[in-house]
């Protein structure tokens, strides 16, 4: 499949195919390749004049479409999927494609045809589409239906879908980036190779460990379902903890310091019981609802035949444009654990069984072995070798070029500075402090720090620290005598630039929805009909859709028990509701939505140097190429391309066989603007 985002001559095409596959449940090429998948339907639109293939194409159908890709890039909506049944399934000859869909997210719209055209004021998908299907393409019990009226009617269906196809093609052609999407394809048709017998044994020790531990849990919490949040803390409050919510943070909490949850039977005996139940109840289920287990059940359907997992990257996956994941989803992976290492750990329960309960000894608390199996996730990914980098504090560094700030800029330009989490560690706990001797405070400084500069109030930061760290770390804070709001106001203080920032950004917003064009943070903003566009430094559109300004009453107001009086508000229409823009939220989004860039132009400077890039997860590129390219690699990363002049980036990263959170016995490097350090 090759992609042409600038063609000249195009035809707008859609596919209905049948087939006994489930494609929900499989990968595109399994469909494709299948025996029983059949193009049922094919329409296109050429100069207006739209043409009708099928039901069921013939030699000579085949013949026609292939005559009009020669001179013309066929635009389709989600085209993999389409190529994928042109190149496999009716075995045409290559084809030269445009993808709306990727367009269509770039432009900040849904990515759903349906939804998509009904945002740009199309009719959307014809509503009969649904049970045609149903009658029609998905075969059961290899049933094929006989050609009657439904086939005409799921003709017209097509043809609908077609016209809606050409009028989101108009409105999407032109955004997106045209490069980055090409190389985006390029490594998603590359794939992933993973290790298929290591792939089955953590199915098989997800699936004997989970099942043994749910059946613990439901028979010491007499037939609570693990996976009720609700059946949970109704739980838990029987046994006298006061909670109402079973987040990570809070049974976290709840596990560290249960008296303080605590308000039931007051008697000792009482609450050691109520307390003993409650750390089995939480670390059984614990074993049972981790995301590890169902991402190997997915990767094993998502495997072809090959033993490659393609098409896992989703570019403009989210607002900001960055990328999400999906089958394996590399985006939310287990987190490092403390002591533990489980590149070398033979795959069996017994092994894997034998380090959780060593880690477990070593650091004092319970390690399930569901979060060991989940540390193994990545140990999947098969190459030669990999060169694995990682932007350092890349959002930071982004948010003190943004505002200018000289103070910060010169502490991320000089590698021997210190941490600016100890100029915050200093102005909170009026002392110098260091991260070895005095790790609780550094915790607080590192949280103000970087949840500050995105607008954190004294409250959320007080919430923060209660529910995301130990007892003794908010008792040290408490200590200081610094209060949580004077903390926040500190932060302010120290770097006066981040809130002028954040000033500056919300009235260039509320001035180019009035209709005045403004610049704020590096970024140009004003609106193309009723969208409001944040031009970045790369010169990307980050689009806001329908933006508009309503009288809305603050969140902080209920926050503060302040009155709830509304105030003039820019709202958005996003893929998910509505939005909300405020001066720290779009110093947020351009930050993040910078950094991605930066990526972006990593990630394409790779391809083209033949560093391969297998896959990438937030600020994290992992590449397949010998050693002797990880210089090179480092240097495309953190030498800024002409937009970013300035950025202070650096980079670290390792070399070695297995991707992983640690990389003890890697060749570990660290790299500033192209100077290793």
């Amino acid at each position: 499949m090759k992609l042409n985002f600038r063609p000249s001559k195009i035809a707008f095409l859609d596919f209905e195919t049948q087939s006994e596959v489930d494609l929900t449940k499989g990968t595109l090429r399994k469909y494709a390749k299948h025996p029983s998948t059949k193009a049922l339907t094919c329409c296109v639109k050429i100069d207006g004049q739209m043409f009708r293939f099928g039901p069921y194409l013939n030699d000579e159908d085949r013949q026609m479409l292939a005559s009009i890709a020669e001179d013309r890039v066929l635009v389709a909506h989600n085209a993999p999927f389409d190529a994928a049944i042109w190149e496999y399934t009716l075995k045409l000859p290559e084809a030269t494609w445009f993808d709306t869909l990727p367009c269509a997210r770039a432009a900040g719209l849904p990515g759903g045809l349906d939804k998509l055209s009904k945002a740009i004021g199309g009719r959307g998908k014809d509503k009969n589409g649904e049970l045609l299907i149903k009658m029609l393409c998905i075969l059961k019990n290899g049933k094929v239906p006989a050609i009657g009226p439904a086939h005409q009617l799921l003709l017209n269906y097509n043809v609908q879908d077609v016209e809606e196809l050409e009028l989101v093609y108009n409105r999407v052609k032109d955004f997106g980036e045209p490069e980055v999407m090409a190389v985006d394809h390029t490594m998603n048709e590359r794939g992933i190779k993973l290790d298929r017998p290591l792939l089955e044994a953590m199915y098989d020790m997800y699936d004997v460990n989970s099942r043994a531990k749910n059946s613990e849990f439901t028979e010491h919490t007499r037939g609570v379902n693990p996976r009720s949040t609700k059946q949970m803390t109704e739980w838990l409050n029987s046994r006298g903890f006061a909670i109402n919510s079973c987040n990570k943070h809070v049974l976290n909490s709840l596990i560290a310091n249960p008296h303080d949850f605590h308000c039931g039977d007051t008697d000792n005996d009482v609450v050691s019981i109520n307390v003993e139940a409650m750390c089995t109840a939480i670390e059984l289920r614990r074993e049972v609802v981790g995301v590890g287990k169902g991402k190997v059940e997915t990767a094993m359907v998502a495997l072809d035949e090959d033993d490659y997992i393609r098409d896992l990257l989703v570019i403009y996956g989210a607002h900001t444009g960055r990328w999400t994941s999906r089958r394996l989803q590399v985006h939310n992976l287990p987190g490092r654990i403390k002591y533990l290492d489980m590149r070398n750990v033979e795959p069996t329960l017994d092994a894997v069984t034998a380090i959780a309960a060593a880690t477990s000894n070593i650091t004092g608390s319970i390690i399930p072995v569901a979060d060991c199996l989940g540390s193994m996730l990545r140990r999947l990914v098969l190459a030669d070798n990999l060169l694995v980098a990682d932007y350092a504090a890349i959002e930071a560094r982004c948010l003190a070029w943004m505002c200018k700030c000289a103070h910060m800029l010169n502490s991320y330009t000089d590698p021997l500075a210190p941490s600016l989490y100890y100029d915050m560690g200093r102005t909170v706990f009026g002392r110098d402090i260091d991260k070895v001797s005095d790790p609780a405070e550094y915790v607080v400084a590192k949280a103000l720090f970087l949840g500050a500069g995105y607008g954190m109030s004294g409250a959320k930061f007080e919430a923060m620290l209660s529910l995301r760290e130990s007892r003794a770390t908010v008792e040290k804070f408490k200590a200081s005598g610094t209060t949580a709001k004077e903390a926040v106001k500190a932060y302010r203080e120290l770097f006066p630039e981040i809130p002028q920032l954040w000033r500056e950004c919300g009235e260039a917003v509320k001035n180019a929805v009035a209709g005045i064009s403004s610049e704020a943070g590096r970024c140009f903003f004003h609106m193309v009909g009723r969208d409001l566009h944040a031009v970045l430094p790369s010169g990307r559109p980050f689009v806001y859709r329908n933006a508009r300004i309503e009288m809305m009453v603050p969140n902080y107001c209920k926050m503060y028990n302040m009155p709830e009086i509304p105030v003039p508000t820019v709202v958005f229409d996003s893929v998910r509701g509505l939005g909300f823009l405020y001066g720290s939220k779009i110093v947020e989004n351009i930050c993040q939505a910078t950094c991605r860039d930066l990526l972006a132009d990593a990630i394409v400077r790779c391809e083209k140097a033949g560093i391969l890039p297998l896959l990438h997860v937030h600020d994290e590129l992992v590449c397949n190429a010998p050693l002797d390219r990880f210089d090179e690699m480092l240097s495309i990363m953190t030498i800024p391309p002409p937009w970013a002049d300035g950025f202070p980036v650096k980079v670290e990263g390792y070399s070695g066989k297995q991707w992983s959170k640690i990389s003890d016995g890697y060749v570990n490097k660290v790299m500033q603007t192209g100077v290793l350090l």
